[in-house]
């Protein structure tokens, strides 16, 4: 069993959280995250302002 983040998670799922696909992001995105990042928003707005820009 291994602890990721702040809870027991399978051999299974803690690969996942390792596992990354690549995102077609731009400079101007990379740009946007690290304001975002700078500015704390939580990780999920960020993953909504993800999605958005990538369509997904």
């Amino acid at each position: 069993q291994n602890f990721t983040h702040t809870h027991p998670t399978t051999r299974t799922q803690s690969s996942l959280y390792l596992t990354t696909k690549t995102l077609p992001l731009d400079e101007q995105d990379l740009e946007d995250v690290k304001t975002l990042t700078d500015a704390s928003v939580s990780s999920k707005h960020i993953t909504n302002f993800l999605n958005e820009r990538t369509g997904a």
